[in-house]
């Protein structure tokens, strides 16, 4: 449904010449978390429809012995590294000179009922915080980096994937 939906803001917001999209993710979506399958996964979909294909048959497969992310949510950590992949892959179809800038951000641990267990509360975020790193995301500046679209971005700032 992100994707989706994501597609078809995208389409408008090509056709008016301005928009933004930033797909809230996780640092627990960092490659380093992921089992080769869902690695060799991302590193073979060039298309959203051969990411979604992908997924399909990964689900439809699903071996119960295999951890395909590491960590204490694997669920969440695959889901984020989907969303950052087909943000990439989105972002390949924005023309080099439009005004539309497709991210994915990263705002860290956030001191919510959400945040994960065992995280130092002195450590968090804020909400207001983590809302500004990814108003970074939208408003990308563009001396700060030469690529503006498919990043993963940490408080404006290019971090890997």
């Amino acid at each position: 449904a992100p994707a989706a939906l994501g597609a078809a803001a995208l389409a408008r917001m090509r056709r008016r010449g301005f928009g933004r999209v930033v797909n809230v993710s996780s640092g627990d979506g960092e490659r380093v978390y992921l089992h080769s399958s869902v690695l060799e996964l991302l590193d073979r979909s060039q298309t959203l429809a051969e990411l979604s294909r992908g997924v399909l048959v990964m689900l439809c497969n699903f071996d119960t012995r295999i951890e395909y992310a590491h960590g204490p949510t694997p669920a969440y950590s695959w889901s984020k590294a989907l969303l950052n992949r087909a943000t990439q892959l989105g972002a390949m179809e924005i023309g080099e000179g439009e005004d539309v800038l497709l991210n994915a951000a990263c705002p860290g641990d956030v001191l919510t009922a959400m945040m994960t267990p065992g995280v130092d509360p002195t450590e968090a975020r804020s909400p207001a915080e983590a809302a500004a790193s990814l108003l970074m995301a939208a408003f990308l500046d563009e001396a700060a980096t030469s690529k503006r679209n498919g990043l993963f971005l940490r408080d404006g700032s290019p971090i890997a994937f």
